[in-house]
């Protein structure tokens, strides 16, 4: 009995050690656990004083670089929001900023920072000290090249853009001051000529990125200045209605000037600039006259000076050339001819052609010697960028009809309206002069002989005049003196174009069958301002190897012609017309 009481002792005493065991087991468990608790809380707390003091931090950083810009854009309220908002994500965001690139492992917070950048779309601002107005000249105005796009980055197939790669345009770049683009370059881009007009009505512009990415448009203040000619501004005003309401002021600058001292010695000072700017030889008092003069020609008039600058230039250009291939320290007046000279070889691959057929006989033309119904014309042909005069000989026969005055040109349809005219002006010539105390009967047949282009102006009015007057009075005409003008129905010569041109056309046909003394060119006298001659006919002229003859009225000319006097002509041709309407009367039929 005593044993066994005390195993029941024993095992009370364990079961009392066991739940002492297990009691203190749970208190220090509780313990531990308010412990962590305690921990946690005290990290949290750690970490938001550590955020509070990095924000604070932050803001001690960034915070007077935005107020600073925020001040310096107050009157922009969508900057100043911009700028706020900006402040708001670095705070938000700035435990990114103390990572390395390795620890920045996720793309995301690699391209988090992609919208702290500033794409400068425009910079207007370079010279706004000096108050300089940006002038932006497109030569290729595509829609993208005028209003700007978006760029794009290509991954595995995939597009993706973002705002840094948009680009601006140059009405963009434009913006607040003067735009200017060639009509004829627009109009080769019919969006294009839409979008500007929607643009200066609305006075917004974006940029179209046909993406996600939306631009804002963007107020513009900005002149539109377009250059053309007067083709393309009448083509544009007659046909499209917004032309005149946007377009308002137009402005016809000409293409030549008056040749005055102040004038001139503005060509002298862009002869030096572009000297000066383009690192060529200086030019030599005489070398600028000889530049000036190639002006003048370029005009056709001794009292005009081109503002074709380009073709000035190029002659700068060449000169400059020429004086180095002779290594002269600058550059002379024989190296401004020289490089015209080179030019006109460059150019003048038909003439020579034509000459060759002169030369061997193919083309008839004669410089002596007198011939009824014939004369030698002058006529221009231009090959674009060069012109040159040539004779014509142009042929009249005359004979009983009533077809009246027949040009042969039209009636193979190889003669313009304009020379059509001409030789209807002959007939009311005729009629005036005389054919007043009888009708006006005859076949008379007009016709450029070897002419195989066709023909246009009235030019060749009076030489067609003066060789139907030689059939019907059968008086022969000089064939050394070649004749020009038009002419109007009461017998008036009047002025016409390229008149330096066809002199020396004739001159030098003259010259190569032989120069006598006796040849030279009858020219309107209102022509006489637009002879600006080659160096050569100006001596062979003031040397008598060559003459020019200035008149007024066809008597003048037929009496240079004919060495007889206009009256005696006169007189001849009514008893030639008079026969033919005897002839054509119903009693001599």
């Amino acid at each position: 009995m005593p044993i066994e009481e005390n195993k029941e002792d024993e095992e009370a005493e364990d079961d009392y050690a066991d739940e002492e065991f297990y009691k203190v087991k749970r208190e220090l468990e509780n313990a531990a656990i308010q412990v962590v608790y305690k921990i946690r809380d005290l990290e949290d707390a750690a970490k938001e004083a550590l955020l509070e003091l990095e924000e604070e931090i932050a803001k001690y950083v960034i915070d007077p670089h935005i107020d600073g810009l925020i001040e310096k854009y107050n009157s922009y309220e969508k900057v100043k929001i911009y700028l706020n908002n900006m402040r708001d994500d670095i705070l938000e965001y700035v435990y990114l900023f103390y990572m390395d690139e390795e620890e920045l492992k996720d793309k995301y917070d690699r391209e988090h920072f992609m919208k702290y950048k500033v794409n400068l779309f425009v910079d207007n601002g370079i010279d706004r000290e000096n108050f300089k107005a940006p002038v932006i000249v497109e030569i290729n105005p595509s829609p993208v090249n005028l209003f700007g796009k978006a760029e794009y980055d290509y991954y595995n197939g995939n597009v993706k853009t973002d705002f840094t790669k948009l680009i601006p345009g140059a009405v963009h770049k434009a913006n607040g001051g003067y735009l200017v683009l060639y009509v004829d370059q627009l109009l080769r881009y019919p969006l294009s000529w839409d979008m500007l007009k929607r643009a200066i009505q609305s006075r917004q512009i974006s940029v179209d990125t046909q993406t996600s990415i939306k631009p804002e448009n963007m107020p513009i203040d900005i002149k539109v200045i377009l250059i053309g000619t007067n083709y393309m501004y009448n083509l544009l005003y007659n046909n499209d209605d917004d032309f005149s309401k946007y377009f308002k002021i137009f402005v016809d600058f000409d293409n030549e000037m008056d040749k005055n001292e102040n004038n001139e010695d503005g060509i002298a000072r862009f002869i030096a600039y572009q000297c000066e700017k383009n690192k060529l030889k200086h030019f030599t008092y005489d070398a600028v006259k000889e530049v000036i003069k190639f002006s003048t020609r370029l005009c056709g008039d001794k009292y005009k000076l081109s503002t074709q600058f380009n073709k000035i230039m190029e002659i700068i250009v060449e000169g400059d050339a020429c004086a180095q291939i002779r290594n002269a320290e600058y550059v002379d007046k024989y190296d401004v001819q020289n490089a015209i000279l080179e030019r006109k070889k460059r150019l003048n691959r038909i003439e020579n052609k034509m000459d060759e057929s002169l030369e061997n006989g193919f083309t008839l033309i004669e410089t002596k010697g007198s011939r009824i119904g014939v004369i030698n014309g002058l006529s221009v042909l231009s090959t674009g960028e060069y012109s040159f005069g040539r004779p014509s000989r142009i042929t009249v026969t005359t004979s009983p009809g009533n077809k009246g005055i027949v040009n042969i040109e039209r009636e193979v349809n190889m003669s313009g309206p304009i020379h059509n005219k001409g030789v209807l002006i002959l007939g009311g010539y005729l009629a005036e002069t005389f054919a007043q105390d009888f009708p006006l009967s005859l076949n008379a047949n007009i016709c450029f002989e070897q002419n195989y282009g066709g023909v246009d102006g009235d030019s060749a009015t009076g030489a067609e005049l003066y060789a139907l007057l030689s059939s019907l009075s059968k008086i022969p005409l000089k064939q050394s003196i070649a004749a020009t003008g038009s002419m109007n129905q009461k017998g008036e010569i009047q002025v016409v174009g390229g008149i330096s041109e066809k002199i020396e056309g004739f001159y030098s046909t003259c010259k190569k069958q032989g120069l006598n003394g006796n040849q030279g060119v009858i020219i309107p006298k209102n022509n006489s301002r637009n002879l600006v001659l080659s160096d050569e006919v100006t001596e062979a002229i003031e040397t008598g190897k060559f003459t020019i003859y200035t008149v007024e009225r066809v008597e003048e000319a037929m009496e240079i012609l004919m060495d007889v006097k206009f009256d005696e002509v006169k007189r001849l041709v009514i008893e030639r017309l008079r026969g033919f309407n005897e002839l054509q009367s119903p009693a001599k039929k």
